[in-house]
């Protein structure tokens, strides 16, 4: 059974559909959480990030929209909220040690999903040379999975989803992805200017996508 079969039945009241995809992708935690695991963090318990990571992927299972047809993989979505969740574990448990020991930690909503993590966009500094890509991308939405699918390899769609946030959770700069696929930021930052160009010459690109570019 696939991630996205178990996660509608899962949302359908299935319990048993969690357990198993968590399962499924418990080495997509471990990856994850690995990558954050240096000597800057050594502090931190291992198993602390990895649970943190599950955490990531419960959320990930509750909010997936599953009936949404250019919808990216369900690994993809999973992705971006394990990496987020650590991230954001990582950055509260700094600051609380440079502050107090006694620091509240952030507040939730009523879902359980940290409110930091969805507030925090306009505090971070992206790493594109101009808003016009943010604005492109955030535009298109509504259809840019149906055209990724088609123009672009699945780690070019990869990259864009992870940079853009498409999925409606908090995009990451060039070095976090990087580091993920084990390349530089650079390297990511090629590849995602190569990938807007391809979609942009596209067949797409040169009707619709042309468009609504020259609307901006």
């Amino acid at each position: 059974m696939t991630n996205e079969e178990l996660v509608k039945q899962y949302q359908e009241g299935d319990k048993q559909a969690l357990e198993t995809l968590i399962d499924n992708n418990t080495g997509l935690v471990y990856k994850i959480a690995k990558n954050f695991y240096t000597e800057k963090t050594n502090s931190i318990d291992y198993e602390d990030l990895v649970q943190e990571g599950y955490l990531g992927l419960m959320k990930a299972a509750e909010m997936y929209k599953c009936d949404y047809d250019g919808r990216a993989s369900f690994s993809t979505y999973a992705f971006q909220w394990i990496f987020q969740k650590i991230h954001r574990f990582l950055e509260q448990k700094n600051t609380n040690d440079e502050v107090s020991l006694n620091a509240p930690a952030y507040a939730n909503d009523e879902e359980g999903c940290n409110t930091e993590l969805m507030s925090c966009l306009d505090d971070v500094n992206y790493d594109y040379e101009n808003v016009e890509e943010q604005v492109f991308m955030r535009e298109i939405r509504d259809n840019i999975h149906e055209c990724m699918n088609e123009y672009l390899s699945l780690k070019q769609r990869q990259i864009l989803d992870l940079s853009y946030g498409i999925d409606g959770v908090r995009p990451m700069i060039d070095k976090d992805i990087g580091d993920l696929f084990g390349v530089s930021g650079s390297n990511i930052q090629a590849i995602r200017k190569y990938s807007l160009r391809k979609l942009k010459n596209s067949k797409w690109g040169m009707n619709e996508g042309r468009k609504l570019y020259e609307q901006l």
